[in-house]
């Protein structure tokens, strides 16, 4: 049945590829799928290389349309099954030898077929893409700035191909326009600057990441901020180690995993017999990080409330998103036992002590 699949798939390999061109991939298109195999003969190997290249991009496609907490929950799909799922592939580069082969594939996945996956799973998906966001990196050594040179926050960015997620990102060419631009200005998110760039890239939703060292280089302390698909976006990591890149891709790939799950939260298809329940979002203000920490387990332990997002955080309060069982009225008693009041204050919940 395989090698009929590979017959069948390899007549579709150029469409696909003209489709692969013809702009951004919608989430059940990935590409950069590397896959290498030996064999007794190359065509087993070729085979095998996309047998397991296939298997890799399911998994890929399922975590791109589900929150980080439910990775670890995903099914394992049967070879049988994948030849339901998988529409078809193209090759966008391959070299093969008398016992090996390896390749870079593009796979195109059944929508239906990855839901019907993830149902019998019993878990939640959002396949809702979010508009683009413009992210700018920012590195800074000491009091020195670095934004479109010698800068390996950009570098990492750029490696991951932010542009392909589900909440994509775009990173600013470094064009003269660009080159313009004060450090200073951008951080303190100055009016001027930011309209400038919202007219320059027809964009509505600007995203500053920032990556401080000092001079020796052994901690990084990151934080990005600014307006998310989903809202307001305040999020902060320190790292340490040697590998330089590692450190700033590290610190990427976290941040671009919480603002997918803020997204994904927000555009949350809930599966029959889902158990998350209706999703709030409440702002909370605190003191400090010791009444964060008591606000956030007590809200955690609330039987009606199956699960705490953070979609953004600073020091004097947080963004949460809630999964209620029984809704708003469900959640206003319930949190009225714990102390705390939901009161809505000007078109937005706000949950504070009575």
């Amino acid at each position: 049945m395989y090698r009929f699949f590979l017959q069948f798939a390899a007549i579709f390999v150029f469409a696909l590829l003209v489709n692969v061109s013809a702009g951004r991939a919608g989430p059940y298109e990935i590409s950069g799928i590397e896959v290498e195999a030996t064999a007794s003969d190359a065509v087993i190997a070729k085979e095998e290389a996309i047998a397991d290249g296939r298997a890799r991009a399911a998994r890929l496609i399922m975590e791109r349309i589900t929150t980080s907490r439910d990775h670890p929950f995903l099914p394992e799909i049967a070879p049988e099954e994948l030849d339901l799922m998988v529409n078809g592939f193209g090759i966008d580069r391959e070299q093969s030898g008398p016992t090996s082969y390896s390749a870079t594939l593009t796979f195109h996945f059944v929508p239906q077929a990855v839901h019907d996956a993830l149902l019998r799973a019993n878990i939640s998906f959002s396949d809702r893409e979010a508009p683009p966001s413009l992210l700018i990196p920012v590195f800074q050594r000491g009091e020195q700035f670095f934004l479109f040179t010698d800068n390996p926050h950009l570098e990492a960015w750029r490696a991951i191909r932010p542009e392909n997620q589900l909440t994509p990102f775009i990173l600013p060419t470094g064009d003269i326009g660009d080159i313009e631009i004060d450090p200073n200005a951008l951080l303190a998110r100055d009016i001027d600057t930011m309209s400038g760039l919202r007219f320059r890239y027809r964009i509505q939703n600007i995203l500053v990441a920032l990556c401080r060292t000092d001079i020796d280089g052994t901690r990084y302390d990151c934080e990005i901020e600014g307006g998310g698909p989903a809202g307001p976006v305040s999020l902060r990591q320190s790292y340490s180690g040697d590998d330089v890149l590692a450190v700033h891709t590290a610190a990427a790939r976290a941040f671009i995993t919480d603002i997918e799950n803020q997204w994904k939260s927000s555009n949350l298809v809930l599966m029959p017999g889902s158990q998350l329940g209706e999703p709030i979002q409440a702002a909370v203000s605190f003191s400090g990080l010791r009444e964060w920490q008591e606000m956030r387990a007590r809200l955690a332990s609330i039987p009606e409330v199956s699960n705490v997002d953070v979609k953004a955080l600073n020091p004097r309060g947080a963004i949460l998103l809630l999964h209620v069982t029984g809704g708003i009225a469900a959640l206003g008693n319930a949190l009225s036992q714990y102390g705390y009041e939901l009161a809505d204050a000007g078109g937005t919940w706000v949950i504070r002590p009575f």
